[in-house]
């Protein structure tokens, strides 16, 4: 080689270095990061990133924390802590990070963990596997936020947020611990072994199923929680499951479909929600498929869309249930008289009911510690429309009469007493009779089951459920001074506001569906079908697009369930379809 060659390679050399170092910085300068942890940096194994630790410990309340694009086996996060309305922000710089055995977040309060680093990427950190829990929160952290992280092939949960009492551990215990200000919204969390959302410790509110030194000790509470937007598909266990959330909690714009997949008795509902918890639950969609129910089971192993037990105050409304394998909600007030404020109570009002397998709502007010009605309860029971159940008690010769295959007692003391509060329900005994918008579309959709001229709905409700916070409907369109019953006022849209809205419906026609997308805006434009864990099937269209109507094809379509990805200019919205 001679001199000059040699030279010129040097050059060369130093110029590359030149251009990855201005690329790096450049990279955290792009995305805001104060600190950003390179994919060189990682180990084939666990990657502990330490707040207390250099270079973390320089992130003070307010700065961001970025993790390189890549694939990474394990990222945990320890002792993040930023402060009210200044948290630490950990998010995604410069593409997708995946890691291939799960998040921890541990000992962290204040913090931020977002997946929105990358505008053309909805959700930027993606666990592909995790032999236990996808994202898992715990070590007494508080104050955490997650967002737009999809989870997927979990050993377990697709996300936990809980610390478990420890009898060595007095810090763990109810007394010592509450868990402040938990939000998780806009993920995607699929294919699960257990639950899809796993929120707070389930060893019990009243009464605890752990002993230190033969003295009970009890799990922490959480305060203000909110949890939205987030799609959660074939969960093992429970699509949804909350616990010890006692005030300021809000749950709505969720969708689970198809959960219990593993079929694990008293594992295997769509919601459930217990623990002492109180606070609203709105505007969800919950769908079960055929294919995970229990044929032959006894009525006590079967699955019900909503499980709500031990609750305290709750308001439960505009929600849209399908397809439960038992009741639509099942609730069971298990608290003693002394741990209820009988000024509150249940309110379920204006849900959609669809073909449950027993009765559309089942109230059992019995206590587990001992054998009272609890009359004087509140129970509250408006609007709702409930169609098609299977069960028919009329034919039995019991108390029971029509009216209770769609909202149904234990008793008949407790129906009698609940009958002044049980009022403009509409009971349907098909699907036909309803009238709904679409009720056999292959994506599914909460919005199929709107509702269509003439249905006996429409106009059928009482403006008193006003009074606990129902004003508007699913699609957030305001109810006018007669409600109609139902989740949804006849002739609202979806298509409202500055988000990305699309309604979809697909038929199939032998081996071809046909798809009619409407927009609520127009851009740039991508929809692909894919498979769940991301796998390209189709690309449906890519272009520009506008606001409106647009149809297209799938030649060749196979059998499956797929997520339609609709993308138009940096937003994202998906539709779940089973051909």
């Amino acid at each position: 080689m001679t001199k000059v060659h040699y030279k010129i390679i040097v050059v060369l050399l130093l110029t590359i270095n030149t251009l990855l170092s201005n690329t790096y910085r450049s990279y955290g300068q792009n995305c805001g990061c104060t600190v950003t942890f390179k994919k060189s940096q990682a180990v084939n194994g666990v990657n502990i990133l330490d707040g207390r630790k250099a270079p973390y410990n320089r992130l003070k309340p307010g700065n961001t924390l970025c993790i390189q694009a890549g694939n990474y086996k394990e990222l945990r996060f320890i002792n993040f802590r930023g402060n009210g309305g200044r948290p630490i922000t950990i998010k995604n710089c410069g593409g997708r990070v995946t890691t291939q055995n799960g998040i921890n977040i541990l000992g962290s309060r204040h913090v931020k963990f977002s997946g929105a680093g990358t505008s053309s990427i909805k959700y930027g950190f993606k666990v592909a596997r995790a032999r236990g829990t996808g994202l898992d929160v715990k070590g007494l952290s508080s104050n955490i936020e997650i967002e737009n992280v999809e989870i997927q092939n979990t050993g377990f949960a697709g996300i936990m947020v809980k610390t478990d009492p420890q009898c060595n551990q007095p810090k763990t215990w109810r007394k010592n611990f509450t868990f402040y200000g938990l939000k998780i919204h806009d993920c995607y969390i699929h294919d699960t072994h257990a639950e899809g959302m796993y929120i707070g410790y389930t060893g019990g509110f009243e009464r605890s199923g752990k002993k230190c030194g033969g003295k009970p000790i009890f799990g922490h509470l959480l305060k203000s929680v909110r949890i939205y937007d987030n799609l959660i598909v074939r969960s093992g266990w429970d699509g949804f499951q909350l616990n010890l959330a006692v005030q300021d909690v809000q749950v709505y714009r969720n969708t689970v479909i198809g959960y219990g997949t593993k079929r694990v008795a008293y594992q295997n509902f769509g919601w459930s929600i217990g623990g002492g918890t109180r606070g609203k639950f709105y505007s969800n969609f919950i769908y079960q498929f055929n294919a995970y129910k229990k044929t032959g089971n006894p009525q006590n192993l079967k699955s019900s869309g909503v499980q709500v037990i031990s609750n305290q105050d709750t308001f439960f409304y505009n929600n849209v249930i399908v397809n439960s394998e038992r009741h639509g909600i099942f609730i069971h007030n298990r608290l003693s008289s002394n741990k209820l404020n009988f000024r509150e109570g249940y309110h379920f009002a204006n849900n959609t009911i669809v073909g449950s397998g027993n009765s559309g709502i089942f109230y059992n007010a019995a206590s587990t510690l001992r054998r009272e009605e609890k009359l004087n309860w509140r129970r509250v029971f408006y609007n709702n429309l409930v169609v098609a159940p299977k069960i028919r008690h009329e034919r039995n010769r019991t108390w029971k009469s029509r009216n209770e295959n769609f909202v149904d007692f234990n008793t008949q003391k407790m129906l009698n007493k609940a009958k002044s509060n049980t009022r403009n329900n509409v009971y349907l005994n098909s699907i036909g009779e309803a009238k709904f918008t679409r009720p056999n579309n292959l994506i599914i959709d909460a919005r199929n089951y709107q509702l269509t001229n003439g249905s006996r709905a429409i106009n059928a409700g009482l403006n008193n459920a006003r009074s606990f916070g129902v004003s508007a409907d699913y699609n957030e369109a305001r109810r006018t001074n007669t409600f109609d019953a139902g989740a949804f006022e006849y002739g609202s849209s979806s298509l409202r506001g500055g988000k990305l809205r699309v309604e979809a419906i697909a038929t199939r026609a032998g081996n071809r569906v046909n798809f009619q997308f409407k927009f609520n805006k127009g851009g740039q434009a991508s929809i692909v079908v894919e498979q769940l864990n991301g796998a390209r099937v189709q690309q449906l269209y890519t272009g520009r697009i506008a606001a409106g109507t647009r149809r297209l094809d799938w030649k060749n379509a196979r059998g499956g369930l797929y997520r339609i990805k609709i993308r138009v200019g940096n937003q994202e919205v998906s539709k779940i379809m089973k051909v």
